[in-house]
């Protein structure tokens, strides 16, 4: 079994992206050294803010294979 369901469909995890927007991209950065989360979750991933036209995003690849993009708007 896979995860908690039981669930595995590589295919559409290796495809899978889920946003959210927070108010304060660089808060939300320092925050995650302090939880852990590579210990607790060995081979999860993340990649440091970057800057786009439409605002800047960090990406988390969870265990599943779902990338995370984490992105602050643009003013």
């Amino acid at each position: 079994m896979v995860g908690r369901r039981g669930i595995d469909v590589p295919e559409w995890q290796q495809n899978q992206m889920i946003t959210f927007e927070v108010d304060d991209l660089d808060g939300y950065w320092g925050e995650l050294p302090v939880k852990d989360l590579e210990s607790a979750f060995p081979g999860v991933k993340f990649r440091e803010p970057s800057e786009f036209p439409w605002g800047r995003e960090l990406y988390i690849i969870d265990l599943a294979g779902v990338c995370w993009h984490v992105r602050q708007s643009n003013p």
